[in-house]
Order: structure tokens, then sequence, then C-alpha cells
């Protein structure tokens, strides 16, 4: 919103401001995974917070001197993306330290549930901040909760169990990692439909908030309200993930939540006026809905399925494809919509989403009620190393 209403930056800007933000994942990503997997998570997650929150206090200062420009966003956005490498891929291994296996999935629920809240008041708020006033001051609150995040990591310093690691060489712990997840036929499968259905999502999201407000009509206050609406589902999509996968078995959730994805393509389809904002906003619901249940589902599967100090490298090797394709996906919507429209570009990214749910559906998981069990799972490149132990 910053970028839209306070410098009005066009489909181009936003696509390299999101670029911006994922190619961390691509230049940092793997030796981030080799220093979380040997340092504590809760101190990563720390010091990720503290610079985020130094990067970000830059924008409102700029802002309130008049100095604020679209450069600067971009050396912010790939500021706190450094910090967001780091975050993410220290936090699973912090979750699995500190709760049994086998509540993982209602761990993760509750964590995906608040992650999902925040995206749910945060469009809302920035909405109503940006007609109040400057959009810059709804910096503000994002940094509120980063301090509020990093007060609540400082308190886990009592109950944090730390993981002894094995020994070994940079090279030799970064091949680890990339055999773990290419050499194993379901992970590699699943990193694969991430990274197609990330492309296709991010190629969206990059152009959403400008279409909203350009083709639909909306004010920057009902964009925000549409997004927080829809962004509901994933709270919901949370809430229900343990018990639908006890149902319907972890695999079949799995794959059906992936099949469900391309509900986005509604999106582009809608109208101008209170029926097309409708419609975007049951689009979205149902799109969260989705994507976070089966990110439960698999996260609470990958904290099980990998050992924990081979974990932080395993996901920052799936993460470099699954977010690796985001700043290629925005590069390449802020082109198509600078030159095509925002409809067609909107249109084209859902055909990347629906290649991935028949990826994901025609891979290895096909026909199987549960995901495999670490204990038997014979294609694990890593079994052969000792486990290390709490």
């Amino acid at each position: 919103m910053i970028a839209i209403f306070s410098l009005a930056a066009g489909p181009q800007w936003l696509g390299l401001l999101t670029a911006a933000t994922w190619l961390p994942w691509l230049v940092i990503g793997i030796p981030a995974g080799v220093i979380v997997d040997r340092s504590s998570p809760r101190t990563v997650m720390i010091i990720a917070n503290l610079v985020t929150m130094a990067a970000l206090a830059t924008v409102p200062v700029a802002a309130l001197v008049d100095r604020l420009s679209l450069p600067q966003l971009v050396l912010v956005a790939l500021v706190t993306g450094c910090c967001i490498v780091f975050f993410r891929s220290a936090y699973p291994g912090l979750v699995a330290t500190l709760v049994p296996p086998g509540h993982l999935e209602s761990a993760n629920s509750r964590l995906y549930g608040s992650q999902s809240t925040a995206e749910m008041a945060g469009p809302g708020i920035a909405g109503a901040i940006t007609q109040l006033g400057s959009a810059a001051l709804g910096m503000l609150a994002q940094l509120i909760g980063l301090a509020a995040s990093t007060v609540c990591l400082v308190a886990l310093s009592r109950v944090e169990r730390h993981v002894i690691h094995e020994p070994g060489s940079v090279r030799r712990r970064v091949a680890d990692g990339f055999g773990s997840v290419f050499g194993d036929p379901v992970l590699r499968n699943m990193t694969v439909a991430g990274g197609m259905a990330n492309f296709g999502l991010t190629g969206i999201m990059t152009v959403l908030l400008l279409f909203l407000t350009a083709e639909l009509g909306l004010p920057p206050g009902g964009a925000g309200a549409v997004l927080t609406v829809g962004m509901a589902g994933g709270i919901a999509g949370a809430a229900a993930a343990p018990a639908l996968s006890r149902i319907l078995g972890s695999a079949r959730l799995l794959r059906t939540t992936q099949a469900l994805q391309p509900v986005v393509v509604l999106v582009p389809l809608a109208g101008a006026g209170a029926a097309g904002w409708a419609v975007v906003t049951a689009a979205w619901f149902a799109l969260a809905f989705v994507t976070v249940g089966g990110n439960v589902v698999r996260s609470s599967w990958l904290q099980r399925y990998v050992q924990p100090g081979l974990l932080a490298r395993s996901i920052t090797v799936s993460q470099l494809i699954n977010y690796g394709t985001m700043p290629l996906a925005a590069l390449v919507s802020g082109a198509l919509g600078a030159n095509l429209g925002l409809r067609p570009t909107m249109l084209i990214m859902v055909g990347a989403v629906l290649v991935a749910a028949i990826w994901l559906n025609s891979g290895p998981l096909r026909g199987r009620r549960a995901l495999p069990n670490a204990r038997t799972a014979p294609h694990r490149a890593a079994a052969a190393e000792p486990r290390p132990s709490n």
C-alpha cells in the first residue's frame, strides 16, 4: 500500500518489490540453513526480528522527513527478506524441540492460525490507516507485532531444548540437505509442486492490490477489508486441518488442498461492484483455507519425517525451489501486467497453480491415505546419519 498510494508505483515497481522480498531465498537460503542447523533456533529468530524492526523503522522516519522513495522500499524489502529466510528456517526446528511428535499437528494449527490472524488483520489496519493518514504510518503496527514476537521468544529461554549436532564440513552438510530433499520421491514431488504453485500465487498477489483498486474500483480501506475477510479462511483452515487429517488421512488431505487451489481463478473473473467484491472475498477465503490447511499438514509431517539436525537444511533446500520461483514470478507478473493488463496476467498465473495441482496429485502420493512414516521411509538420503539426541 505504501508503494501504491504514497509513491504511485505501477505493476513493474510492484514486481520489483515483491521480487526483492523473495530473492534472498535464492542467494542465502542454503548457507542460512547450515547456520541455523548449528545454532539455537530461538537466538536466530530473535536476531532476525531485531534486524527487521530496524529496517522497517526507516520507512516511517523517511516519510516524516519527506525522503521516502521506491528504491528505499526495495532495499528494505531485501533486508527484511534476508531476515525472513533465517526466521522461517529456524522456527520449525524450535517447534520440533518444544512439542512432542504426537502433538505437532495441534501446535502447527495454532501457529498457522495466529499467523493467519495477523495476515487477516494487517490489510484492514493498513487500509484504514492509509485512508486516515499516511500509508507509511501503517508500518508501526508491524513494528509492534515484531516487538511482541521478540518478547515471546526471549521468554522461551527456559524451556528450549538444544539439539546436539553432528560435526561435518559445510560442503557435506549442504550436500546432505540437497540429498534429503531430492533423494526422496515424496519430498521432491512436494517441493516441485510448491514451486509451481508459489510461482502462480505470487504472480497473482503481485498485482492483486492494484487490480482491486484500479479494476474493481475499491478504495484502500475496501481493498484491505476484502483481503481481511478473505484471509479469515486461513484461520479456519488451520483450525480444521488436524481433524480433517485424521478423517481423510494426511496424504489425501494434502492432495485435496492442492487440487482446490485453482479456485483463485474466480478473482480475475470478478467484475466491478458489490457482486464482484463478494466473489473475490469468497475466492480468497477458499484459497486461504486450503493453502493454510495444507501447510499445517505438510509442516507437521516434515518435522517428524526429517531428523532434527537436518531439518533447517531440508527446509531451506525445499524453499530454494518453493520461494525461489517467487521473485521470478513477481518480475514476470509485473512485466505482463504493464503490457497485457492485470486480468490476463492473473489468468496466466492461475495456469501455474493448476499445473502444480496436477503434478502433486499424479506423483507418489497418489492413492495413499497417509504420508509416509519417518521410521519406514526407504528413500531418505540421510538415513545413515546418526540421529542427534536432545
